[in-house]
């Protein structure tokens, strides 16, 4: 399959907001470590480590980075989490999701089809955590959609992809919490999808959701 690949207005205006998204996460992430270590006081007994499990369900707004007239692509995500809280601000955390994720270009949908692992480390204040990390994610399954036909493209597509991620959850009814999340795919993920093959291609996706503890 091959097209002339250039970056158009719309589609370079969606990397930079996403670039923009990705730095301001980072920058509070920073700076919410900074607040914990200026004003963590001593206590009197040590803090336990609290352990967590629970599901997540959300919705997905992708796209694949050099593509020439691509759209967003809205897919759902759902999985399972854990959470060790270490610290009175500090913790870690691991997920295993499935993410239907992918990219409409030239009125073509391309459906990518993930198994995702990303580890997390979390920073707690009241209600809020904030959340930085990684993931690696294996492609099981992708189709090429025009119109009503469709077809299977796992063959032209790398079959892994890693990658940062920056997000945030808000926890104001006890167990259950809403979260926004940024993955920002560091793998050119293109085999032979788009030729030459040296074009990259990379997965970007904000992910809005809902979660529940146990």
């Amino acid at each position: 399959m091959s097209r002339q690949v250039f970056l158009n207005l719309p589609g370079y205006l969606f990397v930079i907001f996403l670039k923009t998204l990705f730095t301001l996460l980072l920058v509070t992430l920073f700076s919410c470590h900074l607040a914990f270590a200026q004003h963590e006081q001593p206590v009197s007994t040590a803090f336990k480590p609290v352990r967590t499990a629970g599901i997540k369900v959300g919705i997905n707004f992708a796209s694949v980075s050099n593509l020439a007239e691509s759209d967003v692509y809205m897919g759902v995500h759902a999985g399972f989490f854990g959470n060790v809280q270490t610290s009175e601000g500090v913790g870690f955390g691991g997920e295993l999701n499935y993410s239907h994720q992918g990219v409409t270009a030239s009125n073509l949908d391309v459906g990518l089809n993930y198994l995702s692992i990303p580890m997390l480390v979390n920073l707690y204040s009241g209600p809020v955590t904030f959340q930085g990390g990684i993931y690696g994610a294996y492609l099981f399954s992708a189709n090429l959609k025009n119109g009503q036909a469709k077809g299977d493209i796992s063959g032209y597509l790398r079959d892994t992809d890693y990658g940062l991620l920056v997000g945030i959850n808000l926890n104001p009814l006890g167990a259950t919490f809403v979260y926004a999340r940024f993955n920002l795919g560091l793998k050119n993920i293109n085999k032979q999808l788009i030729t030459p093959a040296h074009v990259e291609l990379y997965n970007r996706n904000i992910q809005l959701g809902l979660g529940y503890r146990f």
